[in-house]
């Protein structure tokens, strides 16, 4: 677990480094980012999802969020420049996981208090 978390933390590292090396990529990378990680982004109606398949970390883990926080950024912002969304007075957030059946139990998290 260490080595994951060692891992992250440098992939983190390299993407802010690599963005300060050459800002004006910066966009582009992000967009990858948020392709590889499976981020969409979706409205029907009234209705907006956002799909992260399998990426929020654990709860009791204090890692950094950069990984999904950046790439979730850019791509809210980009669907804002094609699509516009509605302002709400009041709204209701829900958070809906689905997992396969034939994946290990372990992965299955607790985000109750999400």
């Amino acid at each position: 677990m260490n080595a994951a978390l060692r891992a992250e933390r440098i992939a983190c590292q390299m993407r802010n480094l690599v963005c300060l090396a050459a800002p004006e990529k910066r966009s582009g990378y992000l967009k990858e980012a948020a392709d590889a990680q499976g981020i969409e982004i979706r409205q029907d109606e009234d209705l907006i999802s956002i799909t992260l398949p399998g990426l929020l970390p654990k709860r009791k883990q204090h890692v950094n969020a950069a990984f999904l926080h950046e790439p979730l950024n850019y791509a809210l912002q980009n669907y804002l420049t094609v699509h516009s969304l509605p302002l709400y007075r009041e709204c209701v957030v829900c958070f809906s996981q689905i997992y396969d059946r034939n994946g290990p139990f372990d992965r299955v998290r607790d985000y109750d208090n999400l």
